[in-house]
């Protein structure tokens, strides 16, 4: 059906308020006001990304201030820090049996091993009659030998020298803590030059880590060699032996034990 303003165009032109235009100029205004189709597009827009993921990757390498972060340190797999304290162990066990057998300077392996599991017998001191010699546990402390070297030279009868000589451990508790003293130091190394691979716990606290390991490998060192000894000699004759009475001696034992060579304790002023 034709359009009104066909039919009767002066009064739709009057009605529409263009009474001076003509009809193609009504037919051109009403073709603009139509929408125009939308041509497709070939590609599609891209998607803007989100405020807060373009800040995350500005900021990304950065540090606070706004340096580059330094990346973080890989740290080593449990693993590899087994397969390092082994070969420190390894290190050590070889260091200890060249150190402790002498055999750069032509001592024998086999020797050496057979003295690990002989009987551990400590010589006499070879020492003259007025030489008091006191033989003690060197992972000991040494305040009983100094209560008995004092009274030994002020109530003795005959004057004697008191020397103090350290009680030797067992061959094979020694050669444990020669190999507990050279892990210590190279764990220690360890730390020092592979820190930046240790766990974030030990990096943090290196020097407490570090002084932790020498109080633990010197306690084991010598609770390794420690042998409670503490035998008193006068020339080459002993007259207490705390590894055989396994206990210490009291004055009673000193007492009896000196006079027995010959020597009296005056307790009386």
């Amino acid at each position: 059906m034709r359009p009104e303003y066909l039919l009767w165009p002066d009064l739709a032109l009057q009605q529409s308020g263009m009474a001076g235009d003509t009809v193609e100029k009504v037919q051109e205004k009403d073709q603009e006001k139509e929408p125009k189709e939308k041509e497709p597009k070939d590609k599609e827009p891209r998607e803007k990304e989100p405020k807060d993921q373009e800040v995350v990757k500005k900021t990304e390498g950065k540090s606070a201030d706004g340096a580059e972060a330094k990346p973080k340190p890989q740290e080593a797999s449990p693993a590899t820090l087994l397969a390092l304290v082994a070969g420190c162990l390894a290190i050590a066990t070889v260091s200890a049996v060249v150190s402790q057998s002498d055999v750069m300077n032509g001592g024998s392996l086999i020797r050496w091993y057979d003295s690990l599991w002989a009987e551990h017998i400590v010589p006499a001191p070879s020492a003259p009659k007025n030489v008091c010699t006191i033989q003690f546990c060197q992972s000991c402390t040494n305040g009983l030998f100094n209560q008995i070297a004092q009274l030994i030279q002020s109530r003795a009868s005959v004057p004697l020298n008191v020397h103090p000589a350290g009680y030797p451990a067992p061959p094979l508790a020694q050669f444990y803590a020669n190999i507990v003293s050279i892990m210590q130091i190279l764990l220690i190394g360890m730390l020092m030059l592979v820190g930046e691979s240790l766990p974030e716990a030990i990096r943090e606290n290196k020097m407490s880590a570090i002084f932790g390991l020498f109080m633990v490998t010197n306690m084991f060192a010598g609770a390794l060699t420690k042998t409670n000894a503490f035998e008193i000699y006068v020339g080459d004759e002993l007259i207490w032996s705390t590894m055989a009475a396994n206990r210490s001696p009291n004055l009673q034992d000193l007492i009896q034990g000196f006079a027995s060579v010959g020597v009296n304790i005056v307790m009386q002023s």
